[in-house]
């Protein structure tokens, strides 16, 4: 844990690793491939091992509390994030691309059939 100076618990990442974070969730916003909170914890925990601590939730994956705490310290940090929240798929548009049925549609309509 580091101790930020601030009143509350100590921190589990340093503030470098937090901005780092909070950088590649943003970055991969822009590009349209946002994280979910669970690819979020599963980063938290690398970084954690990296600088020789754990988190103290199951499997050494931050908690609740580290979560909420974070999302705070990045409004603060002038950086608020936000993430992707997977959609379940109908069966129908989960295979719709599926390799057969795209080698399928291109035999189909091959450049020959068109004029």
């Amino acid at each position: 844990a580091i101790d930020d100076g601030r009143a509350g618990a100590k921190l589990i990442l340093s503030r470098a690793a937090e901005a780092g974070l909070i950088k590649a969730i943003v970055f991969m916003n822009l590009r349209g491939v946002g994280m979910t909170k669970e690819e979020v914890f599963e980063a938290a925990k690398a970084l954690a091992e990296e600088e020789g601590c754990t988190f103290k939730g199951e499997d050494g994956l931050p908690t609740k509390h580290w979560w909420d705490g974070f999302r705070k310290r990045a409004v603060e940090s002038g950086t608020p994030i936000s993430l992707r929240i997977p959609r379940n798929l109908s069966r129908s548009r989960a295979t719709s691309g599926s390799d057969s049925r795209l080698r399928a549609f291109f035999s189909t309509h091959s450049r020959a059939t068109w004029p």
